[in-house]
C-alpha cells in the first residue's frame, strides 16, 4: 500500500509540475482562459470575410463551390501567422480563402495566466453559387 501511494504522490507531483510549465512567446495553446477575439466578435469577423472574399471567375463557370477550412495560428500581438489550407476543395478556391485569412487584422489575443498567448484556430470558408 506504501508503494501505491508513494507512486501516487510521484505522479500528482509530475503533473502539477507539467500544469506549472511556463509558456514562451512560440507556444500555441489549444485552450486558453481569455479566448481571442474579433472586434464586434465573431459575426463580426464572417461579416468581413464575406464582404472581402471575391469569388474567382474561373471557379464560377466552371461551378465549383465547396468549404474551405484555413487553420491559423493568432500571435500575441493579434497578427495572423501561419495560416495555411487544413481541407481544401480546389486551388482556385483554396487561395482565395488563404489571401482573405492572411488579411484578417485587429484580434485581440488569447490570454492565459494574464499574458497573451498563441492560439490555433481554424476557420471554415463557405463558397456556394
Amino acid at each position: 500500500m506504501k508503494q501505491v501511494c508513494t507512486l501516487l504522490f510521484v505522479l500528482l507531483m509530475l503533473s502539477a509540475c507539467a500544469v506549472q510549465k511556463q509558456s514562451t512567446d512560440n507556444d500555441v495553446v489549444w485552450s486558453v482562459e481569455h479566448l481571442p477575439q474579433y472586434p464586434g466578435g465573431d459575426q463580426a469577423l464572417l461579416d468581413w470575410i464575406y464582404k472581402e472574399l471575391k469569388y474567382p471567375k474561373k471557379a464560377v463557370q466552371r461551378k465549383i463551390e465547396g468549404e474551405v477550412y484555413v487553420t491559423y495560428i493568432i500571435g500575441i500581438g493579434g497578427s495572423i501567422e501561419s495560416a495555411h489550407v487544413s481541407r481544401g476543395v480546389h486551388k482556385l478556391l483554396d487561395k482565395e480563402a488563404l489571401r482573405v485569412v492572411n488579411a484578417i487584422k485587429g484580434y485581440t489575443p488569447g490570454i492565459t495566466r494574464g499574458k497573451p498567448v498563441r492560439m490555433k484556430y481554424t476557420i471554415p470558408i463557405k463558397f456556394k453559387l
